[in-house]
């Protein structure tokens, strides 16, 4: 995989909320943003180091499609 590279600040945040996470506060997170600016990408990385400490992860997808509400899981 490609090195990845950015993204620090986003990233700190997911970390801290998966450190909260791991003290026992429920965490919920949506991630969103212009397409191709990388959100894909950064929850990637992220999951993977989760699932590698241990975590489980359960993830979910809004299409942004003309006609359809915003946001509306897929």
């Amino acid at each position: 995989m490609i090195a990845f590279v950015g993204r620090a600040a986003e990233s700190a945040a997911l970390q801290a909320s998966w450190e909260r996470t791991r003290t026992g506060q429920a965490q919920h997170i949506l991630l969103a943003g212009e397409a191709g600016i990388g959100k894909t990408r950064l929850l990637d990385e992220h999951c993977a180091r989760v699932r590698a400490e241990g975590g489980h992860v359960l993830r979910g997808r809004c299409w942004d499609v003309g006609g359809a509400p915003a946001s509306r899981p897929e």
